[in-house]
């Protein structure tokens, strides 16, 4: 009977990375997510100011009237919602709870 070594496990995740590399994604992923919530809610605390400003400047192609202010500003906070949420996608993701 002939004793064999058991097979190298790599992880599915990071494919020949050692513990160094999968703590330095870990970190990065769980640093972009905080900053993802941050600038979200940012976003969703500061819409109106967002929707306002790009009036002035003439940034928006919608400043014509063509959509409705309150409409331009509920969009604003919706898309900041979507940042916060994948923001905390990222988190989760950084500390394990799935994958």
């Amino acid at each position: 009977m002939t004793l064999t070594h058991p097979p190298k496990l790599e992880s599915a995740v990071y494919p020949g990375g050692g513990p160094r590399v999968r703590m330095l994604v870990t970190l990065l992923t769980a640093g972009i997510g905080l900053c993802l919530i941050a600038f979200g809610v940012i976003g969703m605390r500061s819409a109106r100011e967002i929707v306002l400003t790009q009036d002035k400047k003439g940034m928006s192609s919608f400043a014509d009237g063509t959509v409705p202010m309150e409409t331009r500003i509920r969009l604003t906070k919706y898309m900041a919602i979507i940042v916060v949420l994948l923001g905390i996608a990222a988190v989760v993701y950084a500390t394990g709870r799935i994958r």
